[in-house]
């Protein structure tokens, strides 16, 4: 059966979690059908393992893209890579079932992951720590959260269409930075929670089968992240944490979570508690840091699952590094300023790198391509002018 992988985000630079999907499952000889706003021109969509490109866009005329899409193709399994793919998904299951088999959760639950201050309120209903969030639409919100939980604070744009193009998230360290973020739609806050990147940053991704099973997991620590504190891993290292697996497991469990997951997870040095930060209740950008002996990951697990493989069983070995090329040193400098890092003991982490996110010699024009991106943004850089061409603030 044909996989279609779905995104939302048009022209997100560098889409490494599409990648990832599109590699994992071509490599295993599954045809790959992307589909996304600009299927040919994105990095993603110039790997030789994409079988086919369908345009597609949320929206009203999505239901009936993807129903075309399914009569030219055949029936396949529907991956969402993006947290409105999956939103989109879920909301239109019903139609969607002739065309495609796909992890369906329960009503609701994807609209509470995705919206930050319905997950807090979730979990702090299950006993599982988070941070205080709040959505604020005016400078005066802002300033009374502030006074609440004090800088810096990390800043979030709320999902949804009008969220493109902005800088997906900011840690600001001062009011200003934060007041910059504010537009009609307002933006989230949340506290930071202070301590040494290393110790303090987790990543948990799994795959709960159709009776909220748990059938893969894995673990690891952000090294990296893009923008510094608050973004998405840009180096990542496994390392199996059953205290986490057992909290987000019970947790996931519990609310009766169907399908692939990746979530966010900090340590908070002075209570001694995980906090949870994020669900995203998709395939997330990094989940190919997380790749077991054998080859399974959570990709994997998914098609296995719905088109009725067994998933065997699998541990994803400690010590595994994973890279995003494109950023990975620019995301290295602040936690050297900082004083986080020396360049000496980074280095000796990047020895440990088994996986690249963009490079790959059994596929390489999503490379060249992603590093026609970084010396266009570099020569904008060096004109004193944004880079246009292409919305780089944001990774997913």
């Amino acid at each position: 059966m044909p996989v279609t992988v779905l995104r939302t985000a048009s022209e997100r630079f560098p889409q490494h979690g599409v990648l990832g999907a599109i590699r994992s499952l071509g490599r295993w000889g599954v045809p790959v059908i992307l589909a996304s706003p600009d299927p040919r021109s994105g990095i993603a969509g110039c790997s030789r393992y994409v079988h086919a490109f369908e345009r597609f866009t949320p929206g009203p005329g999505g239901v009936g893209a993807l129903t075309a899409l399914a009569g030219r193709h055949g029936r396949s399994v529907l991956l969402p890579t993006d947290d409105e793919a999956a939103l989109f998904v879920q909301t239109d299951a019903a139609a969607l079932r002739e065309g495609f088999v796909f992890s369906e959760l329960p009503a609701g639950l994807t609209e509470r992951a995705i919206d930050k201050e319905t997950l807090a309120a979730m979990a702090e209903d299950a006993g599982v720590a988070t941070l205080r969030i709040r959505r604020v639409r005016t400078r005066e919100e802002l300033d009374a959260f502030c006074d609440l939980v004090g800088l810096p604070l990390v800043v979030k744009a709320p999902p949804g269409p009008r969220a493109r193009g902005r800088r997906s998230v900011v840690l600001a360290a001062t009011r200003g930075e934060a007041i910059r973020m504010l537009d009609d739609d307002g933006v989230l806050v949340q506290e930071h929670l202070p301590g040494s990147p290393r110790r303090v940053n987790w990543i948990f991704d799994a795959y709960f089968d159709a009776s909220s099973t748990c059938r893969f997991w894995a673990t690891g620590r952000k090294i990296a992240q893009h923008p510094a504190y608050a973004g998405t891993a840009t180096h990542a290292v496994t390392e199996r944490n059953h205290d986490i697996a057992r909290l987000l497991i019970g947790f996931l469990g519990d609310l009766g979570y169907v399908g692939p997951v990746d979530v966010d997870v900090r340590f908070d040095e002075h209570t001694g508690r995980y906090v949870l930060l994020d669900v995203n209740p998709r395939l997330g950008g990094t989940f190919r840091a997380f790749v077991a002996v054998g080859g399974l990951d959570v990709a994997r697990c998914a098609y296995l699952d719905l088109t009725g493989g067994a998933i065997p069983d699998a541990v994803v070995p400690d010590g595994r590094g994973w890279i995003l090329e494109s950023h990975v040193a620019s995301s290295m400098l602040p936690y050297r300023t900082d004083g986080w890092l020396t360049a000496r003991s980074w280095l000796a982490s990047l020895r440990g790198v088994e996986e690249g996110a963009l490079l790959a010699m059994d596929d390489l024009r999503p490379a060249l391509r992603a590093a026609g991106h970084v010396a266009a943004r570099g020569v904008a850089s060096l004109r004193g002018r944004p880079n246009t061409g292409r919305r780089s603030e944001g990774v997913t």
